[in-house]
């Protein structure tokens, strides 16, 4: 449906997870309009989302056209299953690629997402994107307010039902800013072949007058087709009845049926009580908060009382603690007064005492005879003199004194700085190489494991056979699938860091989009393999560096796009580890991203809360020197003092995994 709502004055690039009512969750930008109603809601366009869970079986085939982020495509592919096929369209890139991410996540593989424009004959048509704000009124016509045009490919639907051989639709929903008309006379004859059983279309002049169309126009197409028109809440305000007339409507879409099809529409809609329950739910919530409010405001001014009365006392006490200290410092200065007179008059005496011995000192013969010899052999030995240097070596030690001390000053060693005791808890080459020992253990098959090093030994034939299947395999499955549609577009021409590729497809993938690779492991096996597959394959962009120091990954520039990490660096105790992540985090250019799947927290504690070097047995097996948990916190502690902003942050498979996509600021 058309949206209309004043633009947003900041938009924001990070996606939040949103938990819809309906069971499944949705990566979605929060300041893009549809999203916010869904954040607030959990549901969209409630009447629609109804009526599609009536009509819409396990098994059937539907079609999502202006899938956007992928609500309805979701929706779909969760109500027709395995069994069924969902095809979802839109001409915006961004679009696909959010609804390909959605469909990932809910972990849907019945749905299929074709970027074109649907019209009434191929080709290609300039494509006016929207402001972030509203990426929904994206269309073919020309809008007032748009970020960017581009070119899009034009299809026909009549000519991908064909090759697709699709011999009944049980629905097409039609919401195509302003190209309805086209697209359905794109249909050729599927339209009065009733193969399509219900249309939900959006009928809103506002948008069909971009490309010179109307209501009256579209309704009069389905109607020459022999569909039947349906609406929400007019004749029925609480279900959905025939339309008498059909409108130009902004707040709901209609329903067009086909003759073939014998079911009756049904005569209520949830979407009216649940639009009641909400408002009722909202109205409790605002008056609550308001009570909540006030009783704050009520603590708030008791609290501030109690703290005011908290901070006399405190003076008080303090005024009172100054008292004593002051009546103690003038005793205890008085004290010391008299201690002072008491030692000055002790001095004095020793003064006198020896003033009369120095006088009779002077006065003596022998002092007058030592100071005689004294000029005497100054002249005859001047200081720093080679003489002097004689007499300090001969003369001197017969009188007792070292020659180190004699007549020049003894050097005193000096220490530079503190000196700070330090326990040594774990040994970092140690550590490397119990990792090595591990971790040339690989996934050979999707569900078992093997060696880098025996699969090496493999001919080149049989290597690439086994390589081949195994990557079929693992790209099937959803935690890998995912990672690779939602970045496939940010690596293009980007220079990446991957560390632990173990058998490299997930790097594979990367390079055949034009990234420039470092990969990085402790086993130098595990890169041999990855490295023999690039060959074997005719794969560039590829770089090794086989890890024997935490601190190796300064070896390379620091002029990284990004840092990417599934499953590795929680295998190390962190303390150990610290200095590698530092050397990562170094390498990454400001604006660049750290990409890391590890395991949260939470499987930690569903697994009994082991120490970290008995939990590796349970998660990778006997052999496994340890296993750790992190979460933001933690990892952005291990970056320090390199800063990072937390672009996503989110767990995986029921606790398995938690996925993290930071961003360096600094």
């Amino acid at each position: 449906m058309s949206t209309a709502h004043p633009r947003q004055t900041a938009m924001t690039a990070k996606l939040e997870l949103v938990h819809t009512q309906l069971g499944f969750d949705l990566l979605i930008d929060p300041g893009d309009y549809v999203s916010i109603l869904l954040i607030r809601d959990g549901i969209y366009e409630a009447p629609e989302t109804d009526l599609v869970t009536r009509i819409v079986r396990a098994g059937d085939t539907c079609i999502d056209a202006g899938c956007h982020f992928g609500y309805y495509s979701c929706f779909a592919a969760q109500m027709v299953g395995e069994k069924g096929r969902v095809y979802s369209f839109d001409a915006n890139p961004q679009a696909c690629q959010s609804t390909r991410r959605n469909l990932a996540l809910t972990g849907s593989y019945s749905a299929e997402v074709i970027q074109a424009a649907l019209a009434d004959q191929n080709g290609s048509r300039p494509f006016y994107i929207s402001t972030d704000d509203q990426t929904g009124l994206s269309s073919l016509g020309s809008i007032a307010t748009f970020k960017q045009t581009i070119s899009v490919p034009c299809l026909r639907l009549e000519a991908f039902l064909d090759e697709k051989r699709v011999n009944r639709i049980r629905l097409l929903k039609l919401d195509v800013e302003g190209a309805e008309e086209i697209v359905l006379r794109g249909l050729g004859h599927y339209l009065p072949d009733h193969v399509i059983d219900f249309i939900l279309v959006e009928c809103f002049d506002e948008r069909l007058q971009l490309l010179n169309t109307s209501t009256e126009t579209i309704a009069g197409i389905l109607k020459s087709a022999g569909y039947t028109c349906w609406e929400f809440g007019t004749e029925n305000p609480a279900g959905w009845s025939k339309a008498s007339e059909v409108r130009s409507r902004g707040d709901c879409n209609y329903l067009f049926s086909s003759p073939a099809v014998s079911e009756k529409m049904p005569k209520f809609s949830l979407a009216t009580a649940l639009a009641w329950t909400q408002a009722q739910r909202n109205q409790v919530l605002s008056e609550r908060n308001q009570r909540q409010y006030q009783s704050d405001r009520l603590q708030d001014q008791r609290d501030q009382l109690l703290s005011e009365n908290t901070t006399l006392k405190q003076n008080v006490e303090k005024l009172q603690d100054d008292t004593d200290w002051l009546l103690s410092s003038i005793k205890t200065h008085e004290e010391q007064a008299a201690q002072l007179v008491a030692e000055k008059q002790v001095l004095e005496a020793a003064q006198r005492k020896l003033e009369t011995l120095w006088n009779s000192v002077e006065n003596s013969a022998s002092w007058r005879v030592l100071n005689k010899w004294r000029r005497v052999r100054d002249r005859l030995v001047p200081a720093n003199s080679l003489r002097s240097r004689l007499y300090d070596s001969v003369i001197e030690p017969l009188r007792g004194r070292p020659r180190s001390e004699t007549r020049t000053e003894r050097e005193t060693p000096r220490l530079g700085g503190v000196q700070v005791a330090t326990v040594e808890v774990n040994n970092p080459s140690t550590w490397i190489r119990r990792l090595a020992e591990k971790w040339h253990e690989i996934p050979t098959t999707p569900m078992g494991r093997g060696s880098s090093i025996e699969q090496l030994r493999l001919p080149d034939a049989e290597f690439l056979s086994w390589w081949d299947g195994l990557e079929r395999e693992i790209l099937s499955q959803h935690e890998v699938y995912w990672v690779v549609e939602v970045y496939r577009d940010f690596v293009r021409g980007k220079k990446l860091i991957e560390v632990g590729p173990g058998t490299g497809i997930i790097g594979v993938q990367f390079l055949r989009e034009g990234a420039q690779i470092t990969f990085m492991d402790v086993a130098e096996s595990n890169l041999k393999l990855v490295e023999r597959v690039c060959r074997l394959k005719g794969i560039e962009g590829a770089s090794f560096l086989q890890i024997r120091e935490f601190s190796d990954p300064l070896k390379v520039s620091d002029d990284y796009d990004a840092v990417f990490a599934r499953g590795s660096l929680h295998h190390t105790p962190a303390n150990v580890a610290k200095p590698e992540f530092e050397a990562l985090a170094s390498r990454i250019k400001i604006g660049g991203r750290f990409l890391a799947l590890t395991y949260p927290k939470e499987r930690w504690a569903m697994q009994g809360s082991k120490p970290f070097s008995e939990w590796g047995k349970s998660t990778d097996g006997e052999a496994t020197p340890w296993a750790e948990w992190y979460d933001t916190e933690k990892l952005l502690t291990q970056l320090s003092p390199y800063r990072f902003r937390t672009l996503m942050a989110f767990n995986l498979h029921d606790n398995i995994f938690n996925w993290f996509d930071l961003q360096r600021i600094g």
